[in-house]
């Protein structure tokens, strides 16, 4: 059953790429199906998982526009699938160990998505939480007014609680492959400072603690450093500068932690 549509709110896509994801799959994808938004479609892209989170994608596939389990080239391509199977004006990307805090997440943002169609993206707030099946509150919620300057230091824009405008695609082009996972930060520099981004104070999505973007740090940084080079955003000498100026920060956060932990 795809979601029937309504033409006084806008078509909100959901895509979810995922992949070997079986203890999280099923809340992610029930977060979805239970949102009370009669306008959105749902679209899951599958890396060709083996531990049976193809088998729970198709338990619910009534419920899903698109989806397919077949090999890719990286997060971005896949990425870039759930774009190009996708048709909503807006889109979000909410990975399989992601979830919508409530099922009212998508209606009450919609008045918003409604209301700001100049915006290229639109963002709200994310709870973190741990990494468990069930899961428990860690902080939160975290997100704020945007700040271009701010932005270059750092991405500021969950992609888990960030609904894109498609004309930023249909402008812009789809995500860079030579990213993995600073790929949306980097799709969005490539407007430089005429990015017209719009802050909510509303608690989107939970995101567990952890990922890929945490567990390798130093290539995370490294590829948003990247980012800022390829989109020369800023002079390359200022942005040497910040990129090792956050990469100590970072290192020294994390040293400075396990410190505490051996000195208790």
């Amino acid at each position: 059953m795809i979601k029937k549509t309504k033409n006084s709110r806008p078509l909100i896509s959901v895509i979810t790429v995922c992949y070997n994801a079986k203890d999280y799959i099923e809340q992610c994808m029930q977060s979805v199906i239970k949102q009370d938004y009669g306008n959105y479609e749902y679209v899951i892209i599958d890396g060709g998982s083996t531990d049976g989170t193809k088998e729970t994608i198709g338990k619910y596939k009534e419920n899903l526009s698109y989806w397919h389990s077949k090999s890719d080239r990286g997060l971005a391509h896949a990425f870039n699938e759930g774009v190009l199977h996708s048709k909503g004006i807006w889109l979000i990307f909410l990975n399989s160990d992601d979830y919508f805090l409530e099922e009212g997440t998508l209606k009450k943002i919609s008045d918003e998505l409604l209301n700001n169609d100049s915006a290229d993206v639109i963002f709200g707030q994310v709870n973190i939480v741990s990494r468990e099946k069930t899961p428990h509150y860690i902080g939160g919620p975290y997100g704020g007014e945007f700040n271009w300057n701010d932005f270059l230091y750092r991405d500021t824009i969950p992609h888990q609680a960030a609904f894109t405008n498609r004309r930023l695609f249909e402008q812009d082009g789809l995500f860079d492959e030579n990213f993995n996972i600073a790929l949306d930060y980097e799709h969005y520099l490539r407007k430089g400072p005429a990015l017209r981004a719009t802050y909510v104070s509303q608690t989107i999505s939970c995101m567990r603690d952890g990922g890929l973007s945490q567990e390798s740090i130093g290539l995370s940084i490294r590829e948003q450093h990247l980012a800022r080079i390829t989109n020369e955003v800023m002079p390359s000498f200022r942005a040497y500068r910040i990129y090792v100026w956050v990469l100590f920060r970072a290192f020294a956060g994390r040293y400075a932690k396990k410190f505490l932990k051996f000195a208790k």
